[in-house]
């Protein structure tokens, strides 16, 4: 069971990732193929040609810029950098991911926001 839960979570943080960067990989040199062979074009029009460059620029694009805010979803550099509740459990993990989220309420909500929760009172957010 700990060993399908290791898989789970490898496939949930690292797969996106380096599908994104495959898709990646593979537009560039798909787009440098049809720029390299643009000298002998078909007779027959390709109309999603023009959309290529954007196939190759959308994946770097969820790689440098889209993927690095989504792990680190509303959390500080503080709270990106400090150990947390449940580190102890994977101290060796090899991709992490922080997110949070600021409430400004009296101290009164926070007993009744902790009742919250999976395995409480539901899963909200």
């Amino acid at each position: 069971m700990k060993g399908l839960r290791l898989v789970r979570a490898i496939a949930v943080v690292i797969v996106p990732s380096l599908a994104a960067e495959f898709l990646a990989a593979a537009s560039t040199v798909e787009t440098v193929r049809a720029l390299l062979s643009q000298a002998r074009r078909d007779r027959n029009p390709r109309p999603l040609r023009p959309l290529a460059p954007v196939g190759t620029i959308a994946p770097w694009l969820y790689v440098t810029l889209v993927r690095p805010w989504h792990l680190r979803w509303g959390a500080t550099d503080e709270e990106v950098t400090k150990p947390l509740p449940g580190d102890e459990i994977s101290p060796e993990a090899s991709a992490q991911s922080t997110h949070a989220i600021t409430i400004e309420a009296p101290e009164e909500v926070w007993p009744w926001l902790m009742q919250l929760g999976q395995g409480r009172g539901g899963w909200y957010s």
